[in-house]
């Protein structure tokens, strides 16, 4: 009796250990996956949320509070708090938002503009869908949300720099234009059109009419 006791305790003895090294490296893997989650998200500026709809609490990553640059420490988000961080011209379309996703199952984007507490402005862009019981309520909403501002003001350079060279052509009365050869079509500028008294609306532009408006 005493040897099959101990053949018992040594086999319970065995499992316990297995299962230890088996939780501890399921919680190393977790964490290394923690680690790398946080890294990936440092790097790309972007973060993940949930919104408990039961509770009202929201759960950030620490990459949302860098990009609204708010102290984890201090700041509580919820959805009056976040509303509040969001610049007064995108409230109003923040807010619709929020009420098309609360009722509409699809997945929702959308671009804000935010106010960090500093004063500085940044762009974010956001995408989230629901959560549904089994009875159809909405539990809670998950998103990422990433800050886009250096894309933003990029477009904004990419944009006047457009804008100063369509007003520079008008000006000293140049235009230009481009030839598709795969597809032969030929598309001029404003200033083209100007440049050869056509309609850009009435005259259609190919090789053929183009040369037509060429002196014999």
């Amino acid at each position: 009796i005493q040897e099959r006791d101990l053949k018992v305790t040594l086999e319970m003895a065995l499992y316990v250990a297995k299962a230890d090294a088996e939780r501890r490296k399921t919680e190393e893997e977790l964490n290394q996956m923690n680690k790398f989650l946080i890294k990936a998200q440092k790097i790309s500026n972007m973060g993940s949320w949930i919104w408990d709809l039961k509770s009202g609490d929201m759960v950030w990553t620490d990459q949302v509070y860098e990009i609204f640059g708010l102290d984890k420490q201090i700041f509580i988000p919820n959805i009056n708090s976040v509303m509040e961080r969001v610049h007064p011209d995108d409230q109003k379309m923040h807010e619709k938002l929020i009420d098309v996703a609360l009722n509409n199952r699809e997945q929702h984007d959308f671009e804000a503009k935010i106010v960090r507490p500093t004063g500085e402005e940044r762009f974010i862009f956001s995408t989230s869908e629901g959560e549904y019981a089994d009875d159809g309520t909405l539990i809670s909403i998950t998103g990422i949300l990433q800050d886009i501002t250096d894309k933003k003001q990029t477009e904004q350079t990419i944009y006047v720099g457009n804008k100063r060279l369509e007003q520079a052509h008008k000006l000293i009365k140049i235009g230009h234009w481009d030839w598709f050869m795969d597809t032969g079509e030929l598309v001029w500028s404003d200033e083209v059109y100007e440049i050869f008294g056509k309609d850009k609306e009435s005259f259609e532009v190919s090789a053929e009419s183009f040369e037509k408006t060429i002196h014999p």
